[in-house]
């Protein structure tokens, strides 16, 4: 493999997994591919593992469900006030259930939970709040489960890859651990290695979510999940292939490179790259949440934010790509020294979804009648993606940010603040039935999505709400809508009337800051 590597011919992951829709080959094929010899004693123990595990998992979901299914027979109508507590009690214990299975089973329940967590206003506040823990858990592998797993990949020990390579991880997630190494011809790399064990035990972990997910859906039929393990089961494959992710860094800096952006990725080192090992150039900086970190750096953290917003929403609304986990353990900042400016380092790249031109067009048609209300065009883009009737719940879901607040026409209104939130907290369980039939009938990329919104805005806020976000989508949407337009159409008549559409979007913007300036309000 490393051979082949070498001469340039990265290992497909098509021969590892089968279409994406479909996740997980053949058990055993798999396992092959991936280098992991496996006699009948291992095969044995492994199935042994499963089914510990997936007993786990079985004694949990019965608990939650008898729980609920007593709360649900209860007639608590004419006290709201008992009812609401009543629901948060069965919600605050079911969900520190689902958190202890999680730490105890590992691997990818761990990834599962911290996916739970990153679902603010799509699921009870309970499980967000009682999963977030899981954010930041890290587990190491023993350092000769380490050696066994270069071994298995690369076909030789750490030591005898690598002219120095440290035991001790600099970094640990879920997933995978980082450990820094020199490689033989002097260049310093950091080694992403996945977890011992991991790829072994997910085939039967996906398994058994998508069972138990199934059947709660036949049990309580108003709240129907199956997009959650549908989710797992096509993109954790995806996850666990770390050639694919290789790939998808390259993909990132060459899209960046062709925009203009100041952004780093790491350079890939294929011919020590396999599976579930990923050698990568060592990239330093700090944190893009470390404020203190970015202002001693000389750096402002306006224009970090700046950067960030529109960095992201060029390759979602302009290419169509979406880098579906851009939180700050992922992102680091550091002083270019030759623009004196800010720039950012793109670490992690395991999961992407590519959109449909005609999904991106709509999806840019969808912020845009967001931002600047358009009741018709935000019905017609909600009915192409199959939400009309609950498009004001969407809207809301998409942006964090009530109706009332929407309806303004601010370019400040879906500006993340605590009011906000605290508000659709109080107000979410009134809705949970719909959110739960809104989630079902998405198409699948919206899910991503709104991961990647929220990691963003959640971004913006840690650093003081520098930049309207809004004003940097808006013309990023317009952009995409436009250009597609351009490409149909190259009449005059076309190009004219593009012209005087971002026009109108420049004047509005100037105003709102016209605005501001006479209000003594800031314009962020």
């Amino acid at each position: 493999r490393v051979a082949r590597a070498a001469e340039g011919e990265v290992p497909a992951a098509s021969a590892w997994f089968k279409d994406a829709d479909q996740g997980f080959e053949e058990e055993e094929s798999y396992l092959r591919f991936a280098g992991i010899e496996e006699g009948p004693v291992d095969r044995v123990k492994r199935w042994g593992r499963s089914a510990i595990r997936s007993a786990r998992a079985g004694v949990c979901v019965t608990l939650c469900t008898c729980e609920y299914a007593w709360l649900l027979r209860k007639d608590l109508s004419n006290d709201p006030d008992a009812e609401a507590a009543e629901w948060n009690r069965v919600h605050d214990r079911c969900a520190a259930r689902v958190r202890d299975l999680c730490y105890k089973n590992g691997g990818v329940y761990i990834k599962l939970g911290q996916h739970v967590a990153s679902l603010q206003f799509l699921i009870p506040e309970n499980y967000v709040k009682t999963m977030r823990p899981l954010q930041d858990e890290t587990c190491e592998t023993p350092a000769e489960e380490i050696r066994e797993i270069v071994r298995s990949d690369l076909g030789a020990y750490p030591e005898e890859v690598f002219s120095h390579f440290d035991y001790k991880p600099i970094a640990s997630a879920s997933l995978a651990q980082v450990h820094t190494a020199r490689t033989n011809d002097g260049e310093k790399v950091a080694v992403k290695i996945q977890h011992a064990g991991l790829l072994e035990n997910s085939r039967a972990d996906i398994a058994t979510v998508d069972f138990f997910v199934r059947h709660l859906r036949k049990i309580f039929p108003k709240f129907d999940y199956a997009w959650l393990a549908k989710e797992m089961r096509i993109n954790l494959p995806r996850e666990l292939d770390f050639t694919r992710e290789g790939k998808n860094c390259e993909m990132c800096r060459d899209i960046l490179k062709e925009s203009g952006h100041d952004v780093a990725t790491p350079r890939i080192r294929w011919d020590l790259t396999a599976p579930r090992v990923l050698t990568m150039e060592f990239m330093e900086g700090v944190k893009l949440n470390d404020v203190e970190g970015i202002r001693k750096l000389g750096l402002d953290v306006g224009d970090v934010a700046y950067q960030l917003c529109d960095v992201f929403n060029h390759m979602i609304h302009i290419k169509g790509v979406v880098h579906s986990d851009p939180h700050p353990g992922n992102i680091f900042v550091r002083k270019n020294e030759r623009t004196k400016r800010a720039q950012l380092i793109i670490l992690d790249h395991g999961l992407y979804a590519k959109l449909t031109p005609e999904f991106r067009i709509n999806y840019c048609k969808l912020w845009k009648s967001i931002i600047i209300p358009n009741p018709e065009e935000l019905r017609e883009a909600a009915r192409a993606m199959n939400c009309e009737p609950l498009h004001r719940l969407f809207a809301s879901i998409l942006t964090c940010t009530r109706w009332g607040q929407i309806a303004k026409g601010d370019f400040g209104a879906t500006v993340q603040s605590e009011d906000n939130y605290d508000h659709i907290r109080t107000n979410y369980r009134h809705y949970l039935v719909k959110i739960t039939e809104l989630l079902a009938s998405l198409p699948r990329a919206i899910y991503l999505l709104l991961k990647t919104n929220h990691c963003i805005q959640q971004a913006n806020f840690d650093l003081g709400n520098p930049v309207n976000a809004d004003i940097i989508r808006m013309r990023k949407c317009v952009q995409g809508v436009n250009e597609a337009r351009r490409e149909a159409d190259k009449s005059w008549t076309t190009l004219c009337h593009i012209w005087l559409e971002t026009l109108h979007m420049e004047f509005r913007i100037a105003l709102y800051h016209i605005l501001c300036w006479v209000s003594g309000k800031v314009a962020i």
